[in-house]
């Protein structure tokens, strides 16, 4: 898709793949994430929608670790595992430490078990 994710051309992109396959609208269900843009698509037309575990778990568990006392400790956990470890790392060779990326929650359980080690 080409154009911007906004639920109008999302739709339109809809329609256009079901008009392509000869399927009637009414009958197909989206399977997508949360996004605001998705659930708008889905209400437009009083389309089925599934949301999909995963992105609700994630989402979940962001929402979980906002905190400012948690946040505040990712966050120092993070720098450290980003700046201060990573070149004592590469100078005694050894694995660079996991550092947390927000859209895979597993990174910050990881990145915590081994900050602990």
């Amino acid at each position: 898709m080409q154009e911007s994710h906004k639920a109008a051309n999302v739709n339109e992109m809809y329609h256009a793949i079901a008009d392509e396959w000869e399927l009637t609208v009414a009958y197909l269900v989206i399977v997508a994430n949360n996004a605001a843009n998705m659930l708008a698509t889905t209400q437009t037309d009083n389309l089925a929608n599934i949301t999909y575990f995963a992105h609700t778990l994630n989402m979940a568990t962001q929402q979980a670790l906002k905190p400012t006392t948690v946040s505040q400790l990712l966050g120092r956990i993070s720098t450290i595992a980003n700046h201060e470890l990573q070149e004592k790392q590469k100078l005694l060779q050894l694995p660079v430490q996991i550092t947390e990326n927000r859209y895979r929650w597993k990174s910050t359980q990881d990145m915590i078990e081994q900050f602990l080690e």
